[in-house]
């Protein structure tokens, strides 16, 4: 019996968590339509919320409300606004 090769990964970190269904299924058909694989969807998405949530970010977050309040979109509806045009570049 041959054992199988285990490889040490040394630039990502194993992350367990759960995530709502809905966004779980958005998710997966995003990665079929895009065919770009969870994780990196995952970094793009986390390294937003950190940029949304960092203190240096005040004209970002006012830029986003401005486009909310002129588009008149809520949150989420600003997100699939900002992901469809993500995709048309």
């Amino acid at each position: 019996m041959t054992k199988k090769k285990h490889y040490k990964v040394v630039n990502r970190k194993q992350l367990s968590t759960t995530l709502a269904n809905d966004l779980n299924e958005r998710l997966e058909k995003l990665k079929e339509d895009t065919n770009i694989p969870k994780t990196r969807l995952l970094d793009q998405a986390v390294s937003l919320l950190l940029l949304f949530q960092s203190n240096s970010t005040n004209a970002f977050i006012s830029e986003m409300n401005e486009l909310k309040e002129q588009k008149g979109l809520n949150s989420s509806e600003l997100t699939d606004y900002i992901l469809d045009s993500l995709k048309k570049e």
